[in-house]
């Protein structure tokens, strides 16, 4: 039996605030969005879900 390797993250779980518009908006101009969505993310969180995929045992500890 194959011991699967253990790894703990460290590090903060943030949540990414994406808005779409239908530009870029000119310099000191305000332009309204289209969309808004919200991601979870965070450096560690993002290495932390492609450790899953390999076979791997994590956990993050924020």
């Amino acid at each position: 039996m194959e011991k699967r390797p253990k790894i703990l993250a460290v590090g903060s779980y943030v949540m990414g605030l994406v808005a779409t518009t239908g530009r870029a908006p000119k310099e000191r101009e305000t332009v309204m969005g289209k969309e808004f969505n919200m991601a979870p993310g965070g450096k560690k969180h993002d290495q932390t879900v492609q450790c899953a995929p390999l076979g791997t045992s994590v956990t993050m500890v924020e």
